[in-house]
C-alpha cells in the first residue's frame, strides 16, 4: 500500500470512529439531562418554546441515524451512488433545522430579557430568515459540487465523497454573526439591570445574565471553531461538527 493510500485509509477510519463517538456523546448528554427535561418540559403546555425544544432535542438523533446509514451501509451495487445524495441532504437539512430551532430558543430568551420588545424579536427573526436562505443557497450549491466514487481501498462500506464542497462553512459564518448580535444584546441588558437593581434581586439578575453570557460565549466559540475547521476539512467530517454543535445548542432548556 502506497503512502497516500495509507493516509487516506487513516482519514477514513478516523472520521468514522469520530462519528460513532459523536453519537455516543449525544446519547450521553441526553441521558444525563433527561431528568431536567421531565421536570421542566413534560408537564408544560405546548407552545412555540416547547416545539422548538423538541426540534432541537430530537432531530439530531434522526439526522445521526440517517448519517450513520450514509457512512456505514452497504450499497446495493459497488458503483451505485444515487442514494448517497438524498441521504446526505436529509441529514444535513435536519441538522440545519435543529440548529435554527436552538437559535429560536435563544431568540425567545433574548426577547424576554428585553421585556418583550417586538423590535428586537422582529429583527432577530429576520436574521434567522436570512440564515435559512443562505443555508438553502449553499446546500444547492454544495449539491452540484458533491460527487461520490470508489474508496481508496476495498472493504469500505457507505458513501465515499471524492469531490467535496467548501461552501457549507458560510452557514456558520452567518451563525457567528447572529450569536455575536445576541451576545451584544444580552450584555446591554446586563449593564442596564446592574445599574437599576440592588440586594437579592441584583444577585439573581447577575446570576441570570452571567450564565446567559457564558452560554452564548461557548456557542460563539464552537461556531467560530466550526467556521475555521469546516473551511479546511473534507466534507466527510462536516456533519460530525454539526452534531457537536447541536449537543451544545440543547443547553438553553436543559440547564
Amino acid at each position: 500500500m502506497s503512502e497516500m493510500m495509507m493516509i487516506n485509509a487513516f482519514r477514513v477510519h478516523t472520521s468514522r470512529y469520530m462519528k460513532v463517538a459523536s453519537l455516543t456523546i449525544l446519547a450521553y448528554d441526553y441521558a444525563v439531562t433527561m431528568d431536567k427535561e421531565v421536570r421542566l418540559m413534560w408537564g408544560s403546555k405546548w407552545g412555540i418554546a416547547r416545539v422548538l425544544f423538541c426540534f432541537s432535542r430530537y432531530l439530531p438523533f434522526v439526522a445521526s441515524v440517517i448519517y450513520h446509514y450514509y457512512v456505514f451501509a452497504l450499497l446495493p451495487a459497488p458503483d451505485d451512488y444515487v442514494q448517497c445524495f438524498p441521504l446526505y441532504d436529509s441529514a444535513m437539512w435536519l441538522n440545519v433545522f435543529s440548529i435554527c430551532a436552538a437559535e429560536g430558543l435563544l431568540i425567545l430568551r433574548t426577547y424576554a430579557m428585553w421585556k418583550c420588545n417586538r423590535n428586537i424579536l422582529y429583527g432577530l427573526l429576520v436574521f434567522v430568515g436570512i440564515l435559512l436562505t443562505v443555508a438553502f443557497v449553499l446546500e444547492v450549491k454544495a449539491g452540484y459540487k458533491l460527487s461520490y466514487g470508489p474508496p481508496p481501498f476495498s472493504g469500505v462500506p457507505g458513501c465515499y465523497p471524492i469531490k467535496s464542497t467548501d461552501v457549507l462553512y458560510m452557514f456558520f459564518v452567518m451563525l457567528v454573526i447572529f450569536e455575536f448580535i445576541i451576545l451584544v444584546l444580552v450584555l446591554i441588558q446586563a449593564r442596564v439591570h446592574s445599574q437599576r437593581m440592588s440586594g437579592v434581586a441584583s444577585g439573581l439578575s447577575r446570576s441570570l445574565y452571567r450564565d446567559s453570557v457564558l452560554y452564548i460565549v461557548c456557542l460563539l466559540f464552537i461556531s467560530t471553531a466550526n467556521v475555521v475547521i469546516m473551511s479546511t476539512i473534507p466534507v466527510s467530517a462536516v456533519i460530525l461538527l454539526l452534531v457537536w454543535r447541536l449537543k451544545i445548542s440543547n443547553k438553553p432548556v436543559t440547564l
